[in-house]
């Protein structure tokens, strides 16, 4: 599963527990020791060429030291050091983990301070840049001999699995058979959200008690013990109180949850949290996003959910009687939307919104073309910001006088008493069966 795996260490005592530790998780067939070159007392680079090799002579005797402890059949050790000079420490931690193709950053999180997330400053950093899966183990783990035996000889034998039933949690619980193969304790966790009210609570429990014992009875079928657990409120709080109640030996989530993972985030509010204040080891994985962007036109029982979206920009209301709406939907999320509304003398399109979350992947884009594919049979007119006119043209629209405004169209914009230019609006038109649409480069 991480057969390649990297480990900064600083030669701190708790450092060197943590080595310890991450060489016992199963699956690894190569381990990198790396140890950064931090910057002389002076805040600058260690000046002078004898007292630079000095360092690195020092560092991978240390380095080649662990290595002795912990090398075994069927593990592979090197080791590393990588000065530093421009990056901070975290920034070269991640370029060598790019470089060398890991599959697995193991970081000893020490630290205590809220800005920090109670993992130390370069973990922290670590945490939030990595572009792959991240080991977390705590120096709370590591405080004594029997919490290594615990944690790290049998880090998969209980395991926590936190599930809100997006794609990566349910690619995450479905990697368990991999992670440990001689099966273990599963525990499958979803919080319910702590806004539900009334009849939404019991038919949200029984579906989500549904899918996990389905999920349960898969895990079961591959070697595991498996139990369920609903919570309801803050998932971090929740997964952090199950962790402690269960005695889980890890915890296992990927970055981002159901939301964050389609919005394209870097980690998840909820995956930083637990990886800063778990008791326990938190494995935070990389699952590949490959999101399911889905463009159609709503139905009418369906406009509340352009509703809902127009709520962000001037409070549009649909109206069934004359509209079609087009919306994106992105793993199911509605994330742009647009409107062609009939006047009683040409179609107009406006509405064209997209969720701040969602912006700058060409949902409007596609929102907005299937709209023209399905209504490009008539003229279409709209009003368009004076900055996405570049955009409209590569749509087949093209820049109008305001005189050549349907009438019903152009008394909506009557504020500008005439001169749409100083409210910073042009009018433009495409024409009736235009042929194609321009892809912008």
């Amino acid at each position: 599963m991480f057969p390649r795996v990297l480990l900064p260490t600083d030669f701190s005592p708790h450092a060197a527990r943590t080595v310890g530790c991450i060489a016992e998780v199963p699956g690894i067939e190569e381990l990198v020791l790396l140890h950064v070159l931090e910057a002389g007392p002076d805040g600058e680079g260690a000046r002078g060429q004898h007292s630079v090799e000095d360092r690195i002579r020092k560092a991978l005797e240390g380095l080649n030291g662990l290595k002795q402890e912990i090398e075994r059949p069927g593990l592979a050790v090197r080791v590393l050091v990588h000065e530093r000079i421009h990056d901070d420490v975290a920034g070269t931690i991640l370029s060598v983990a790019a470089s060398g193709k890991v599959d697995l950053i193991a970081i000893g999180a020490r630290g205590r301070t809220l800005k920090s997330l109670f993992l130390g400053s370069v973990s922290a950093a670590v945490l939030r840049g990595a572009k792959t899966g991240i080991l977390v183990v705590h120096d709370r783990v590591l405080e004594s001999g029997g919490a290594l035996g615990k944690y790290c000889e049998s880090a998969f034998g209980r395991i926590l699995v936190p599930v809100d039933f997006s794609k990566p949690s349910l690619e995450m619980a479905g990697l368990l058979p991999r992670l440990a193969a001689g099966g273990g304790e599963a525990i499958l966790l979803h919080v319910l959200p702590a806004d539900l009210h009334g009849w939404d609570i019991p038919i949200a429990r029984r579906s989500a008690g549904k899918r996990l014992a389905e999920l349960a009875a898969a895990l079961e079928r591959d070697g595991f013990r498996s139990k369920t657990r609903i919570g309801t409120g803050e998932p971090a709080a929740g997964i952090l109180m199950v962790a402690e109640e269960e005695d889980a030996t890890i915890v296992i989530l990927p970055r981002f949850g159901k939301r964050e993972y389609v919005q394209a985030v870097g980690i998840g509010g909820t995956a930083s949290e637990v990886a800063g204040k778990a008791r326990v080891p938190v494995l935070i994985g990389n699952p590949p996003v490959q999101l399911d962007v889905v463009t159609r036109e709503l139905d009418a029982g369906e406009f509340p959910i352009a509703g809902e979206i127009w709520l962000h920009y001037h409070e549009i209301r649909p109206d069934p009687s004359s509209d079609r709406i087009f919306a994106t939907f992105v793993d199911g999320i509605p994330a742009a939307v647009a409107r062609c509304r009939r006047h009683p003398d040409g179609l107009e399109i406006d509405g064209v919104f997209t969720l701040e979350e969602f912006r700058n992947r060409g949902y409007a884009r596609l929102t907005v073309e299937a709209l023209v594919q399905a209504c490009g049979g008539e003229t279409l007119y709209l009003h368009s910001t004076l900055e996405l006119v570049p955009f409209y043209r590569t749509l087949g629209f093209g820049p109008i006088p305001e005189t050549e405004l349907p009438p019903a169209i152009r008394e909506r914009y009557g504020f500008a008493l005439g001169d749409l230019g100083m409210a910073g609006v042009q009018p433009m038109s495409r024409p009736a069966g235009a042929s194609g649409l321009e892809r912008a480069g």
